[in-house]
């Protein structure tokens, strides 16, 4: 943006701003691309940016680019955008403040810098270059000097003069009477259009359109404004010239001032210049009422520590110290803490790594951990798998000469018997053969006592009364680990089964789960072959039981 030396700044592009910035192109002495326009909001003056003017929400930058500043902001605003363009003001500048209860001396001093200011009171109607502008330099008590600060101040003045006459009107009054003029001039505008706008009311009472009846109205307002301004004559002089004996201008009059109409009109004025005499002042009020407080608490707070210092200092020597040192080391240790709050999320970026760090290494321990135990558990299926395997393998080659022995036995058994009742001594078997068949068990032992014992006992144990099965067959029975390995063989064919019903659990299922299977199935086989053996041999010994009975 080109630097303009006469360039002109408007702060807080309103309803007032933007109407100055129009009259001042309207006046054609600046152009559009020589006045810069603020608002916090664009949009609200996006039009005027298509129109060649500059537009910022840069306080600081409007003021270091233009001579002239105008503030044309709300009272509440005033004191942000002094600190928003403290910076960027300097002497050279010119100031023209057009905010409603806000002094010069206000402004300088939020300022602090001896800068020109002008108090001005425009209206709305400056769009159109028909506006009354008030114009203040200084107080009523203070006058123009030869001094550089004075020279400034008029210059300021003069400048201020030329822009608002091409806007309008401009007077120059004493700042004690700029308030008074905002409520007639600024809220004049107002007044009187409330006036044109009851006249309009009462021409569609008596018959006139709504828009036909405001033009009327407001044009006439506009006459009477001109004869006012152009013959420079007292309003009656106008009136009594309006108004015949017996007619209705007097008769309207007269209603008119019955119902209070200059009274009314009256009365609002002055409530608009008490209220807009307290706009800024009373925000200031407000201010100072808060430091008050705020000091007030402060000196309170003071005072209740000197007196805890006191009682503090008479108690005891050591006691004062230790508390002393408490408020020390707690001191150091608010640093620390202070510290440590600021460095802390660099320490939690490191533990995350560590504990990253720590789960990943934990992970890999476990999976060895797991890859080993199914390696042990797998090495120790297979160790107890073949250990069962060859028991089995044992009891299928003695289960095949079982049936053989069976039939050896129970021929001598019924050789015995037949020798007995002939009362003929038992003839004692070769040793070879004894040797080929050897006793497996302590029952086939007594068997052969009773073998050798002579007729009489025989006949002896004959006569005893005959025990129950149960009882006779309790010391025939012997442990499984006790029995000979023929009596625990099982057949071949069998064993065979079971190699392929395994074989097909290893194929049909994984590793781990097949040698499980296997050794389950094995065990489970086991256990029934000890069973069907051992119930094999029970069944054997009734039989000779049962023999011997009938015998």
């Amino acid at each position: 943006m080109k630097l303009y030396d006469n360039g002109v700044a408007v702060l807080g592009c309103g309803n007032l701003g933007n109407a100055i910035a129009k009259g001042l192109v309207a006046s054609k002495q600046f152009k559009s691309n020589q006045i810069v326009l603020t608002k916090r909001n664009l949009s609200t003056i996006e039009p005027l940016k298509r129109e060649g003017y500059h537009v910022t929400t840069s306080n600081h930058d409007a003021v270091s680019r233009c001579k002239i500043v105008i503030v044309c902001v709300v009272p509440a605003q005033l004191d942000d955008l002094l600190d928003s363009i403290k910076q960027s003001v300097t002497e050279n500048h010119i100031i023209i403040s057009v905010v409603s209860g806000a002094s010069i001396e206000d402004i300088r001093s939020h300022l602090e810098k001896d800068v020109p200011i002008v108090r001005a009171m425009p209206n709305t109607a400056i769009q159109h270059c028909q506006s009354m502008t008030c114009l203040a330099i200084r107080s009523s008590h203070q006058k123009s000097t030869n001094s550089p600060s004075d020279k400034a101040k008029d210059n300021a003045l003069e400048v201020a003069k030329k822009i608002f006459n091409c806007l309008g009107m401009s007077i120059v009054l004493s700042e004690e009477q700029i308030v008074p003029a905002t409520a007639l001039c600024a809220c004049g505008i107002a007044f009187f259009c409330r006036a044109i706008r009851a006249a309009a009311q009462g021409g569609c009472e008596i018959g006139f359109h709504a828009e036909d009846a405001i033009r009327i109205a407001a044009q006439t307002a506009k006459g009477a404004a001109t004869l006012l301004l152009e013959n420079n004559f007292h309003p009656e002089y106008e009136i009594d010239k309006v108004t015949t004996p017996q007619g209705c201008t007097i008769a309207g009059l007269n209603q008119m001032e019955h119902a209070g109409f200059s009274s009314a009109m009256i009365k609002g004025i002055v409530t608009s210049s008490d209220k807009a005499a307290s706009l800024y002042t009373q925000k200031q009020q407000n201010k100072k009422q808060q430091q008050l407080k705020q000091q007030q608490h402060q000196q309170h707070q003071h005072q209740q520590h000197q007196q805890h210092q006191q009682q503090v200092q008479q108690q005891e020597p050591h006691q004062y110290q230790q508390q002393q040192q408490q408020s020390h080391q707690q001191s150091q240790y608010n640093q620390g803490h202070n510290y440590g709050h600021q460095n802390q999320h660099h320490h939690n970026h490191d533990d995350q790594h560590q504990n990253y760090y720590n789960q990943d290494q934990k992970r890999r321990n476990n999976r060895k951990h797991r890859s080993n135990e199914n390696y042990d558990n797998h090495h120790h299926h297979n160790q107890q798998y073949q250990q069962h395997q060859q028991p089995t393998q044992q009891e299928s080659q003695e289960q095949t000469q079982q049936p053989e022995q069976t039939q050896s036995t129970n021929q001598s058994n019924q050789r015995r018997n037949s020798e007995s009742r002939n009362g003929k001594s038992p003839q004692k078997q070769p040793q070879k053969q004894s040797q080929v068949q050897q006793p497996s068990s302590t029952t086939e032992n007594t068997d052969q006592q009773q073998q050798q014992q002579p007729p009489q006992e025989q006949q002896q144990q004959q006569e005893q009364p005959q025990q129950p099965q149960e009882q006779q067959q309790q010391p025939n029975v012997v442990d499984e680990a006790e029995r000979p390995k023929e009596q625990q063989q099982q057949p071949q064919q069998q064993q065979q089964t079971i190699d392929k019903k395994g074989y097909n659990n290893n194929r049909r299922g994984g590793r781990h789960y097949s040698y499980n299977n296997n050794y389950n199935s094995h065990h489970h086989r086991h256990n029934g072959i000890n069973k069907n053996s051992s119930s094999m041999y029970h069944d054997e010994k009734r039989h000779e039981v049962k023999t011997e009975q009938i015998n």
